[in-house]
């Protein structure tokens, strides 16, 4: 577990911890999209439901990570 904490302090690790959030935010953001434009009945209901799931699972990694987004490298 050390080892994968100090390789998302290095500087490509920092980019990909913040990139696969980053996309993790999209596609968050495109289900509740989805929910409400396009998608009737259980799809609605699926949309909100993979939406919140995908959305928890963003803040999860953000909140778990042990980088120090207030200072710079």
């Amino acid at each position: 577990m050390a080892d994968l904490q100090n390789w998302a302090r290095s500087g490509l690790g920092t980019i990909i911890v913040i990139a696969f959030a980053a996309y993790l935010e999209v596609q968050g953001d495109a289900c509740f999209q989805a929910c409400l434009y396009r998608a009737t009945g259980s799809q609605q209901d699926a949309s909100v439901f993979g939406g919140t799931a995908v959305l928890a699972g963003y803040i999860l990694l953000l909140n778990a990570s042990t980088l120090n987004f207030g200072q710079a490298p």
